[in-house]
């Protein structure tokens, strides 16, 4: 994609991808592609070979009505682990620094590198933000969104979740959560299920919200 290209996002949940030089980038469904096109005057291609409802198309002469993107919405859907430690009633959670969701309050975690498993991913990650050490570590769910909030062209993120618990280096002795990460994140600290800190991350906020608990079965 050049530099200023337009885009329209039509629907909910599509990420945009493509780029045609000197023209404007259409992302939709098929469906509403297809009710929109003789409107919008598209030329339109099915970008995905394996049939997928998203297609790009373009448009060269109604740029009015699009919005101007960076080149960085090329990128593809961001991927990452995110790790709910548990200690007791509590889980681990850090006031965030970043544009996205700043100031609320979400687990470690972090991108999946190439050739990762999700628990290695997750090691990885609490050790290099929180220097623990953690084990037993088991997926829990996976979530799918957009972003807008504080994201400059919008970011589509797909995020595991995790769970795990912190090593005990002596029985009966924790261990000390660091922030290694001081640009990102404002500390880290344990709170109770029952009187977790605000606000939440929106994504963790609306998992929460719809029932979900990170907690195993017997703890419920």
């Amino acid at each position: 994609m050049v530099p200023n290209q337009q885009a329209l996002v039509l629907g909910q949940g599509i990420n945009y991808a493509g780029g045609i030089p000197n023209a404007s980038l259409v992302v939709g469904t098929r469906r509403e592609i297809r009710q929109r096109q003789g409107q919008l005057n598209l030329k339109c291609e099915n970008n995905n070979p394996s049939g997928s409802i998203i297609r790009y198309c373009y448009n060269n002469n109604n740029t009015s009505k699009l919005g101007t993107v960076s080149p960085s919405t090329v990128a593809a859907p961001q991927v990452g682990v995110a790790v709910f430690l548990i200690k007791g009633n509590k889980l681990l959670l850090g006031r965030r620094l970043t544009p996205i969701g700043r100031d609320s309050y979400f687990p470690p975690g972090g991108h999946l590198e190439f050739g990762e498993s999700f628990e290695e991913c997750a090691a990885r990650e609490v050790k290099e933000e929180t220097g623990l050490d953690i084990h037993n570590i088991e997926f829990l769910t996976v979530a799918n969104d957009i972003f807008s909030d504080g994201a400059n062209p919008p970011e589509h993120r797909v995020v595991i979740f995790m769970r795990a618990l912190p090593i005990l280096p002596v029985p009966d002795h924790d261990q000390v959560p660091q922030n290694h990460e001081p640009e990102k994140c404002g500390g880290w600290d344990w709170y109770d299920w029952n009187d977790l800190p605000k606000p939440l991350f929106g994504q963790l906020e609306n998992m929460l919200q719809g029932g979900f608990n990170p907690f195993p079965a017997d703890q419920k």
